[in-house]
């Protein structure tokens, strides 16, 4: 019987959405297992016998794969956002790259769609026009950021792994204490005013809006992408301290707040304003939603409050990802 450390799960990017394509690259975490999501149903049948008809039909195809929470990377992290949000060229950015991914809000944005492949040494199978459908980033005192997704693709089918591909080198992990806390009352003062020594933690969930189009169009798995609106939440641990107390006081008036939180990796060698170095940024609009009751953490009171992202359509905010890594393209 093969060992469970024999899974491997590797993909590879699309030129045409759907058109699976050998991977160029392992996914570094631990490594999941295709579903097979195809629609099965037992037909009824009145033929004079009591017992069920063995009649099936499967009239629509679909999979998936759901990867497990892993480190997040300045470089991995970037497949996720390509699949989840659109698809993006890099702009030299100094001796590094910068990728901007902005949620959509009026327009339908270009995604990259990929050929996933999973397994172990038994057997491989593989699913093409993989996006992603929902994602979470999440991370806390001591630790690095943790990163986890929902893939969808059209079908799932026996196939071979592409060998001779090997772990990317270039991999920095994404350090929760590197995070700069920035919450502002208007979109001008935007990642202004640091809120230090008072961050314990977060957690974001994306629902992408994504949804696979089924149509009559000569096969029984989508062939079309829809984006039906994304949705977004955010939690905050905070100390209960007077950036907390401060917090608590803009919930119960319903004001919104204007986020940004930054985590810096190593220096670049050559910089281009405002970026000194490998970097994640997330822009973000909300409104406190709720606020739990204090928890504790190391003797001290905690608190923790989820804010609703929402459209800030005067100044087009809602979610974006501003990435800076190495890569002059996405492997």
């Amino acid at each position: 019987m093969p060992a469970t450390n024999t899974r491997f799960c590797q993909l590879g990017r699309e030129a045409a959405a759907g058109t699976a394509v050998a991977a160029t690259t392992i996914w570094s975490g631990e490594a999941a297992s295709l579903e097979d999501l195809r629609t099965v149903t037992m037909v009824t049948e009145h033929r004079g016998r009591m017992s069920p008809s063995s009649r099936q039909i499967q009239p629509k195809l679909l999979a998936g794969i759901t990867f497990p929470q892993a480190v997040a990377t300045f470089e991995q992290i970037q497949h996720v956002f390509e699949a989840a949000v659109e698809t993006d060229t890099a702009t030299a950015c100094g001796s590094g790259y910068l990728y901007n991914y902005e949620v959509p809000t009026t327009t339908i944005a270009t995604l990259k769609t990929y050929t996933i492949e999973a397994g172990d040494v038994t057997q491989e199978n593989e699913m093409e026009y993989s996006f992603v459908e929902s994602f979470s980033l999440s991370g806390a005192s001591g630790g690095a950021v943790m990163v986890d997704s929902v893939w969808r693709g059209r079908q799932v089918t026996a196939s071979t792994k592409t060998g001779s591909l090997t772990v990317p080198t270039v991999n920095e992990p994404i350090y929760f204490g590197n995070a700069k806390l920035y919450l502002n009352d208007t979109f001008a003062s935007l990642g202004a005013t640091q809120k230090t020594a008072t961050l314990l933690g977060f957690k974001l969930d994306v629902k992408t809006g994504l949804v696979p189009r089924f149509t009559g169009d000569g096969a029984l798995y989508f062939t079309q992408v829809g984006q039906a609106g994304a949705t977004g939440a955010l939690d905050l641990i905070f100390e209960y301290d007077a950036t907390a107390i401060a917090e608590e006081i803009l919930f119960r008036v319903g004001t919104g707040r204007y986020i940004q939180l930054q985590f810096n990796g190593t220096a670049l060698q050559t910089t281009s304003a405002p970026w000194t170095t490998k970097a994640l940024r997330i822009d973000a609009y909300g409104k406190i939603l709720s606020k739990r009751p204090l928890d504790s953490q190391d003797g001290n009171d905690t608190m923790t409050m989820t804010l609703q992202l929402c459209d800030e359509d005067t100044n087009n905010l809602f979610l974006n990802f501003s990435l800076v890594n190495s890569l002059a393209t996405v492997p």
